[in-house]
């Protein structure tokens, strides 16, 4: 998949897609989740079990908390969290999306998920896309061990 930017004047770039999945071996949320399909890796995305309050609390104003409604794997480990905010200016403005961030020591790079409706439903190929003004370049980035 090529990197496509979002609009010229756009810090994002589409870097891939989220796809509703079933699957009768997975134990939890009755086999539903979500797969964000990227060039060359895979992610598992799937409702926190507070998914309910945590968006009951977001609908309640609460934008600042760092609660997930997702949990994101990867290589069957789980190593980020999507939280919801809300957009702030612009003609989407109040409009609910959803912001990759890491657990733990691992740094993970700025995704977002901006096609979910406001019960905090990702919809079916919705893409997600990376901000390239928060990415570090390459010659100043530390390759520490979980990096």
């Amino acid at each position: 998949m090529a990197y496509q930017i979002i609009d010229n004047n756009s810090k994002y770039i589409k870097v891939g897609t989220v796809v509703k999945c079933q699957s009768e071996t997975v134990k939890i949320n009755d086999g539903k989740f979500y797969m964000v399909k990227f060039a060359r890796i895979r992610w598992a995305i799937f409702k926190t079990k507070d998914f309910d309050l945590v968006l009951q609390s977001y609908k309640n104003g609460e934008t600042g908390s760092k609660r997930a409604l997702y949990s994101i794997m990867k290589d069957h480990k789980h190593f980020g969290v999507f939280i919801p905010r809300k957009v702030q200016h612009g003609k989407n403005e109040g409009k609910m999306f959803l912001m990759a961030v890491s657990i733990g020591k691992r740094k993970i790079r700025q995704y977002y998920i901006f096609d979910v409706d406001n019960e905090g439903i990702i919809q079916d190929n919705a893409p997600i896309v990376f901000d390239v003004s928060t990415d570090i370049p390459y010659k100043d980035r530390k390759f520490n061990k979980g990096y």
